[in-house]
């Protein structure tokens, strides 16, 4: 993700809603050299929308040059998908801070990691991994009401439980955060605590 993207598509005030919020998202999945990629449906499932809406709104971000739309084709010369340049001008980029949280950003030839150490066992241990920034901000939201050690134990049980599920049926992390999933588990510690002192 490029914290780079995401800051300055926050700066951009000429489009509507919609395609400020597509243009977010795709600042969202952006890499360091500021290209993206994400397909259609996935962008409206995430923008509670449809795809002719984000097919729309990816025009129009690509008509006001805030986007470049790069068509990607396979050996047979049949495309497989679409790549989006984000375009910045030189004078957004310039009043972007030179200090962002970026969640490996190279200071000092040093990797600085902006999540908790709590969050990165979280995450190593949850089976669908995607989003990491924004389930990292659902996490800060859920340890205020659970502590990080709960969360971290009823999910141990919520991924042996699942290991046969398929991925596809296993919650974004993020939703499972907000969700409170992990709480559906409270009680597998409790029957193991009481099976072992029984």
């Amino acid at each position: 993700m490029s914290i780079e993207c995401l800051l300055w598509s926050k700066s951009v005030k000429e489009i509507n809603c919609t395609d400020k919020l597509c243009l977010t998202w795709l600042c969202n999945y952006a890499q360091e050299d500021h290209v993206a990629w994400a397909t259609e449906k996935h962008l409206a499932e995430i923008m509670n929308s449809t795809t002719r809406t984000v097919r729309r709104s990816l025009k129009n971000l690509e008509e006001k040059n805030l986007i470049k739309i790069i068509n990607k084709y396979d050996s047979s010369g049949r495309q497989i998908r679409n790549d989006y340049k984000i375009i910045m001008s030189n004078e957004q980029q310039m009043s972007t801070p030179s200090r962002t949280p970026e969640s490996t950003l190279k200071e000092n030839n040093k990797k600085v990691n902006i999540y908790s150490e709590e969050f990165d066992n979280f995450w190593l241990l949850y089976p669908r991994q995607e989003n990491k920034f924004y389930a990292f901000e659902c996490w800060n939201k859920a340890i205020k009401k659970t502590k990080p050690e709960d969360i971290l134990r009823f999910t141990k049980f919520f991924v042996n439980k699942n290991k046969k599920t398929d991925l596809k049926y296993i919650p974004h992390a993020s939703t499972y955060l907000n969700r409170k999933v992990y709480l559906d588990y409270e009680n597998f510690t409790r029957i193991r605590k009481d099976s072992i002192a029984g």
